[in-house]
């Protein structure tokens, strides 16, 4: 290879090497318990709930050039797998048992930039009817972490998880919702938010009659980056330093 076919490499690899994305996110929940609390004791009703419905479960993983992959089930498993990029999110339970829930979701991610979105994502619930006085808790261990390094700027890094009840009818949140998320926009350098706990919701039915809801608990891990993204002065110069090279290097052939 010549001296100008080197130079004008060399200037082309240090411009992508400064527009990588490198990314490693992780969201997991575990441990779901319910405890119940009696509004009303001296009505003679225990508090109490009743599961009505199946448990569910569903894994996805998904990148902006349109790759997919999605599984449904009690125990599920979606993985994608490619240059630069590795997504997994899993759901696991035993029928019967809303408390078995472990959910998992993990992005691991070097990729150059522009891409786009990427993400993992880990669903699971139940449908239960909740006895008249009754207060319900949803508890559960959770972590989320966001981990870049050398990232373009406008880089957003997102992991989450959340438990929550909706109404069956409409699907609207009730009651109290338990959020953790570590979520980070920047530039190139080294970050690592990340939270470790425990999350609860809540929901209180003060009427005299029970109340049907659905429980769910969920984990994601996101990455986006910029589609169009704008060099960084730095990343100019050594372009602009490579073709220089290369226009003298040619200059002096020629006046030879």
């Amino acid at each position: 290879m010549t001296f100008s076919k080197k130079a004008a490499a060399l200037s082309a690899l240090l411009l992508i090497g400064g527009h990588a994305a490198a990314a490693d996110l992780t969201a997991t929940l575990s441990n779901l318990q319910i405890q119940l609390f009696d509004l009303t004791p001296g009505d003679g009703i225990a508090a109490s709930y009743t599961l009505v419905g199946a448990q569910f479960g569903s894994a996805t993983t998904y990148t902006a050039s349109g790759l997919f992959d999605e599984q449904a089930g009690l125990t599920a498993q979606a993985a994608l797998t490619g240059a630069g990029l590795s997504a997994l999110a899993s759901v696991s339970g035993l029928a019967g048992s809303p408390t078995s829930f472990s959910l998992m979701a993990s992005l691991n991610s070097a990729l150059p930039s522009p891409y786009g979105d990427a993400g993992a994502q880990a669903l699971a619930g139940f449908s239960l009817l909740v006895g008249p006085g009754t207060l319900i808790l949803l508890s559960a261990n959770t972590h989320v972490a966001s981990n870049g390094s050398d990232a373009v700027a406008g880089t957003d890094l997102m992991s989450q998880a959340s438990l929550r009840f909706l109404q069956v009818s409409d699907g609207v949140t009730v009651g109290s919702t338990g959020t953790r998320q570590a979520y980070t926009s920047f530039g190139a350098g080294n970050l690592t938010p990340s939270s470790s706990g425990v999350l609860s919701a809540s929901f209180a039915n003060y009427s005299a009659d029970a109340t049907r809801l659905q429980a769910r608990a969920s984990v994601s891990a996101g990455l986006s980056t910029p589609i169009a993204a704008v060099p960084e002065p730095s990343s100019l110069a050594l372009l602009a330093a490579g073709g220089a090279l290369v226009f003298g290097a040619a200059r002096r052939r020629k006046a030879a």
